[in-house]
This record gives C-alpha cells, structure tokens and sequence, in this order.
C-alpha cells in the first residue's frame, strides 16, 4: 500500500479487522475534497509552519492542514463526527499509510508510535520470515487474555503518552 507520497509498504498486521461493528468516526474533509474518516483516538500527519506533527484525530480542528498524496499540505476544511460501519487498522513496515490520500499513522493513542513499532517488531520479523505471532488474534472476537494483556498496555501506554504530551502542544 502507499505509505507516504511516493513510497510504498507491505502491511505485516492487522490491529482490529471487523468488518461488521459500528463506530463513531471523525471524518475530515480538506479544501480538495480529500475525505478520511479515522477512530478519534487514530493519528494523523497535520502539517506545521515547521514539520510534520502527529495529532488524535480529537484534537484536529478545521484550518489544520493534513499532507495528501502528492506531498503538499491541504488545509481541513470540515470535520464530522458519524457513524460508520467496519474497523480496521492496517500497520505497514514503515508505520504509516495513506487513506483516501491522506497521510496517516498506523498507530493510536494506546501507545506513542516508536512503543508501537518496538511492540509489534516480532510480528514483523515472523511476517517476514512467512510466519506469524499475532495471527488474526485482534481481528473480531479478541480472547479474554489479549483483551487483559491489551488493557494493560493501554494504561501503560496511556501514562508515556501524557509525558509526551508536553513537548507538543497540539496533543492537548
């Protein structure tokens, strides 16, 4: 799948794979007519007067600019809250992925990106080797235990990420 504007990225994983469920989704529209709608705790690429910045879709308001396709930063010109059928979240090599053609992250709220990538590098790993760990374990129906094991990481990752809060203002 396209990664970045110009790159391309296996998708190793599947953080959630449910086709079926319902969920209350932020939807971004830019001045281009670019649409992605994203979990509100899903990160995404808003463009600053310096560099790219990771931002919960919660904290995106209209004026923000996102980075499209061909590289450029587009300026967010509606945001939605709706209900939308399905949930899925691939993760790519390279950690990101373009939707719609918009650059967004593979990862969430749950745990700062790097901690992601860190977690899920034996899943990669076995990926590439024709393996897998993980299989289809958070696709619909997560065991008790990964439910248990994910809710821990949660509140772990929940505490790193509010430290990390402090070095972007946009993170609220």
């Amino acid at each position: 799948v396209r990664s970045a504007p110009g790159e391309f990225s296996e998708v190793f994983f599947f953080g959630h794979r449910d086709p079926e469920s319902w969920h209350t989704f932020v939807r971004i529209t830019t001045i281009r007519g670019s649409v992605l709608a994203l979990s509100e705790e899903h990160l995404l690429y808003i463009q600053d007067s310096v560099a790219r910045v990771l931002v919960p879709a919660r904290n995106v308001i209209t004026g923000m600019e996102v980075v499209e396709f061909s590289g450029k930063a587009s300026r967010i010109d509606r945001i939605e809250r709706v209900m939308m059928q399905g949930l899925f979240n691939p993760h790519t090599y390279s950690g990101t992925i373009m939707v719609n053609g918009i650059l967004a992250s593979c990862f969430n709220t749950v745990v700062p990106p790097g901690v992601g990538q860190a977690l899920l590098a034996p899943e990669r790993l076995l990926y590439r080797m024709g393996s897998r760990l993980l299989g289809g374990w958070f696709d619909t129906n997560t065991p008790s235990c990964v439910q248990r094991v994910g809710s821990a990481v949660r509140l772990v990752g929940e505490k790193i990420w509010t430290s990390d809060k402090r070095s972007n203002p946009l993170l609220d």
